[in-house]
């Protein structure tokens, strides 16, 4: 396997699976920006304010989230692979433990590539901060889970 190849396979995955992510929260916000109600004669003005005032609360929250996962993306959007392997835990390698397959960089969930599951963690994750600057043989611990780092690159 040509580690670096796969770790670009990595990235563009990452990027496509934020990018339906961003998708995702807009056109939710659409759907909930093009809903409108229609009072008979029956429903009271009340009830009216009452929904839009829910649907702007619900905008609200989805449009914090839809901005932060742009940024996410964005982030991804300007990393670069290194022509040479890494050898560790930082930023755009791949860690390789006993458990699972690293990608630290944004918080994605759990994806795959080829055969392979791998699961993003943002540079601001606890978790990261555990694995950061360890090296192939070091171990670290979280939610207590021990993991032994077995290959970066």
């Amino acid at each position: 396997m040509d580690k670096i190849a796969f770790k670009k396979q990595i990235l563009e995955t990452a990027k496509a699976r934020q990018l339906e992510i961003v998708t995702d929260f807009k056109v939710r916000i659409d759907d909930i920006n093009g809903v409108e109600y229609i009072t008979d004669e029956d429903q009271h003005d009340l009830d009216q304010m009452s929904a839009n005032q829910s649907n702007k609360t619900l905008i609200a929250m989805l449009t914090k989230e839809w901005e932060f996962a742009k940024n996410e993306l964005d982030f991804l959007n300007k990393m670069v692979v290194a022509d040479s392997p890494l050898d560790s835990a930082v930023i755009g390698a791949v860690v390789v433990t006993d458990h699972k397959t690293f990608y630290p960089s944004v918080s994605v969930e759990s994806f795959n590539v080829g055969d392979k599951a791998i699961f993003g963690i943002s540079k601001n994750a606890p978790l990261f901060k555990e694995m950061e600057g360890k090296q192939v043989g070091d171990t670290f611990s979280f939610n207590d889970y021990d993991y032994l780092i077995m290959e970066v690159f």
